[in-house]
């Protein structure tokens, strides 16, 4: 996600030359404000930390301030196997490996060799398992690629045995590798090659005069894919695109033209908005919410949706609208209000730039990209912002539309009821518990580092923190929910620690909910759940379950959650809380069924 920290006249014609990179760069470096500092080490088989000032200033404008080592070519395992080596010494972030086929798996005339490839790939494993025991960094594994000129360009397509086959088959070994590994992604140079162009990638001059792999314009595209990567993995992404209707759904205005006056067709200009009805939804199938924000006549636009037979786009795919005549910043605040996320998680895409402009001065925290005239760059212009870019994809974010379309059915049936109580038994609501495994991390980790409103300590725990929490005897449990409306998934996650064995004294280290689930009393049984997995421990005439409260940006809401539910005060503190849990246990709320995927809890005292 961009800052704009820099003048952006520099950027909108292609990169700036090298010389306005470095004094770019040499401005980041006298410690500008607001930047997230990230510690990264580079290790490569060629030269490359001619990349640096580059680097430093894609970085920069993604909002971080990267402190970088360039480690000597080609010391793989010096710097990785050796405790004392430079590389443990910087404590770095993030690790970048980068061996080159080219540098490291060609015979003495320069063909790359299978059974060198192999070897290398038992090296490239071990340095990969020995960084994971030796230091906390994310690692960042470059799969394999190869730009050399050889002789059997043509004839190599040919042989099942063929360069690009063995390339194919041996990143794959490293993908599947790299996802057993904790913190261990694959950053895909292989692909990025290919989109830049393998032709332009290489500039010979600059390989032979000092073992240089990339050409000027692959050094700086080599620099930003970096940077992006390192963002995506720093910052949460954005989960919601806000539309408008009229020539951005569609070409023209429907309530002028009607709705077979529209431009919305196979054929050139309605195949433009099409395709990017197809964009849209491939996003959704991403796990990006879908919403309407139009000045408009609804059930004009609805027509269209339901009615017209290029619309890929229905109802069903947008889990709020906001169709009426009202001031749109004022409808994106009640679309965020309405399902519950901040407005720091939405992107609005509308063609008028009048109505940008008002929207952009009323809520600073959205996203508004100035769309192109031409709706054939809307797709680009998106992209571009980087807005979307998740690492990795769990189940959970792939139904997260649904989900949230769900969450609007559930809103219309609650009007329907008197009382809440009488609402909530309607929805027949199932909860299933499971410990906190290996087949659920990624998602427990997504939870906690992502989860901000409902969400009592805002800790952020790595892998190495949980299997450390759980190893020294801790407790982590998980909750799924499910109802007549459909499955949302795991949300919701419990850990506590034993303050105190000799008191019988457990401590909440996390205890978070996802927003989706809020007014449901998911929160009161997931305190009950882990009540009950302490007190299933313990035999004797007490048990003390401590809470706590730590502020972070948006949890506020939940600063009293503990005394609320009969916690007293601990003496000397003004956000924690005790109970007494074995004599005074925490009920379950009787209309959400408790299933139990893993290790049983015992029940209610």
């Amino acid at each position: 996600m961009f800052n704009h920290m820099f003048n952006q006249s520099y950027f909108n014609e292609g990169k700036p030359n090298s010389s306005v990179y470095i004094k770019l760069s040499q401005k980041v470096k006298k410690n500008i404000k607001g930047l997230k500092t990230l510690k990264i080490a580079v290790l490569s088989s060629s030269t490359l930390d001619v990349i640096q000032d580059y680097l430093i200033v894609e970085l920069a404008r993604r909002g971080i301030k990267g402190i970088l080592l360039f480690l000597p070519p080609n010391q793989f395992e010096q710097q990785i196997l050796d405790d004392n080596s430079t590389l443990y010494e910087f404590n770095p972030d993030i690790v970048f490996l980068i061996p080159n086929i080219e540098d490291l798996c060609v015979n003495d005339i320069g063909f790359i060799k299978e059974n060198l490839i192999k070897v290398l790939m038992k090296r490239y494993k071990l340095w990969i398992s020995e960084l994971r025991k030796k230091c906390d960094a994310t690692i960042l594994a470059t799969n394999f690629q190869a730009t050399l000129i050889t002789p059997s360009a043509l004839d190599d397509g040919q042989s099942p045995k063929s360069l690009n086959a063995i390339i194919i088959e041996n990143n794959s070994s490293l993908s599947k590798y790299c996802k057993k590994k904790e913190n261990c992604c694959i950053f895909d140079l292989n692909n990025l090659i290919l989109t830049f162009g393998s032709k332009d990638w290489t500039d010979q001059r600059f390989f032979y005069i000092g073992k240089i792999r990339q050409s000027y314009n692959a050094q700086v595209f080599f620099a930003d894919a970096i940077a992006r990567i390192l963002a995506a993995i720093l910052f949460t992404p954005r989960k919601c695109i806000v539309l408008d209707a009229d020539n951005t759904l569609w070409g023209g205005v429907v309530g002028e033209e009607g709705i077979n006056g529209i431009e919305l067709s196979d054929s050139f200009p309605g195949n433009v908005y099409k395709e990017f009805q197809k964009y849209l939804l491939r996003q959704r199938a991403r796990g990006i919410i879908l919403a309407i924000v139009s000045k408009n006549n609804e059930d004009d636009v609805l027509s269209v949706l339901k009615n017209h037979k290029d619309s890929l786009l229905k109802p069903k795919h947008f889990s709020c609208f906001k169709i009426n005549w009202k001031d749109k910043a004022r409808n994106i605040i009640e679309v965020a209000e309405e399902l519950n996320i901040g407005l720091d998680s939405m992107v609005f895409i509308d063609d008028n730039p009048v109505e940008r402009e008002w929207v952009k001065n009323k809520i600073s925290d959205v996203l508004i990209p100035d769309l192109p005239s031409s709706p054939t760059e809307y797709i680009n212009s998106i992209e571009k912002l980087e807005a979307f870019d998740f690492l990795s994809i769990t189940n959970e974010d792939k139904k997260r539309a649904d989900m949230y379309y769900q969450e609007s059915k559930r809103k219309k049936e609650k009007i329907k009821f008197h009382t809440i109580e009488d609402f909530l038994k309607n929805l027949k609501m199932e909860a299933s518990v499971e410990d906190i495994n290996q087949n659920n991390l990624k998602r427990v980790i997504q939870l906690l580092n992502k989860t901000n409103q409902f969400n009592l300590t805002v800790r952020r725990h790595n892998e190495t923190d949980l299997r450390n929490i759980i190893k020294n005897g801790g407790i982590g449990i998980t909750l799924r929910l499910k109802d007549k409306f459909g499955d949302s998934g795991l949300i919701g996650l419990a850990i506590a620690n034993s303050k105190n064995a000799e008191k019988n004294c457990w401590g909440i280290d996390s205890f978070l909910l996802s927003c989706r689930v809020l007014g449901r009393k998911v929160e009161d049984l997931l305190l009950s759940l882990i009540n009950e997995k302490i007190k299933s421990k313990h035999k004797k005439t007490y048990t003390y379950l401590e809470g706590e409260f730590i502020k972070g940006k948006k949890n506020s809401q939940v600063s009293d959650f503990f005394p609320k539910r009969g916690f007293k005060i601990l003496n000397g503190y003004d956000n924690r809380w005790s109970r007494d849990v074995l004599k005074y246990p925490i009920e379950r709320p009787k209309y959400i069924q408790v299933n139990f995927d893993g290790p049983k809890v015992r029940k209610k005292a």
